[in-house]
């Protein structure tokens, strides 16, 4: 059976702040870049308005100039491994192995905000916390791709829909931050 590639981490010039995804796909494959295609354009979104906001105070060109990982830095998407492939993401034993979590605490022990989008790197920072700085603040969002996205429901009317659930995002983000 075919080994899985990997896309691995982006350490960026700005390691205060550290965005950690689920897993690189097809696009990451492709570009050898981590959060590419639409999923890069909304974090593209999301740091604008965070920075617009007063969360972000250091000046950025875009999200490369950030740290960026994954839960896993095996590339997972439809069809990967086969026709019969289905897995768009690693099992959680897959996160839970050893070198995976070593590898995740030496790529995050520098940070002192961790924002995890989607459940897979939730699960993945439930088993280092403990091992990271104990002033490093985690914090939770849904993931970024349009279809976790367009799960916020907005009033009708509103023209720039995928703006305005990025605003949503920036908001709990930053109360979230503030009642740690």
């Amino acid at each position: 059976m075919r080994e899985r590639e990997t896309v691995n981490f982006n350490n960026g010039r700005i390691n205060r702040i550290t965005f950690v995804f689920s897993c690189p796909g097809q696009e990451e494959l492709k570009s050898g870049e981590l959060v590419f295609g639409r999923t890069g354009c909304n974090l593209e979104l999301l740091l604008k308005e965070l920075k617009k906001r007063d969360f972000i105070a250091e000046d950025f060109k875009d999200r490369y100039d950030f740290r960026i990982t994954n839960s896993h830095n095996q590339v997972y998407y439809k069809g990967y491994l086969g026709k019969n492939d289905k897995r768009t993401e690693p099992l959680d034993s897959k996160i839970k192995e050893i070198s995976n979590l070593e590898r995740l605490i030496e790529e995050l022990k520098e940070t002192e905000v961790i924002i995890c989008f989607g459940k897979k790197s939730k699960y993945a920072l439930s088993q280092i916390k403990d091992k990271l700085n104990e002033k490093s603040k985690i914090l939770y969002s849904r993931h970024l791709g349009l279809m976790s996205l367009n799960q916020i429901k907005l009033e009708k009317g509103i023209t720039n829909r995928t703006e305005e659930r990025i605003k949503i995002l920036a908001k709990d983000l930053i109360k979230q931050f503030q009642s740690k």
